[in-house]
């Protein structure tokens, strides 16, 4: 249960950090 749990956040933590990625590169891209 617990491995579980802790790959959820894993994974849910690596697609946020992905989208602000993106995110803060479009914004950098556009401001040039």
């Amino acid at each position: 249960m617990l491995k579980e749990t802790v790959l959820r956040l894993l994974f849910s933590y690596k697609y946020i950090i992905k989208k602000l990625i993106s995110i803060a590169l479009n914004s950098t891209c556009n401001t040039k």
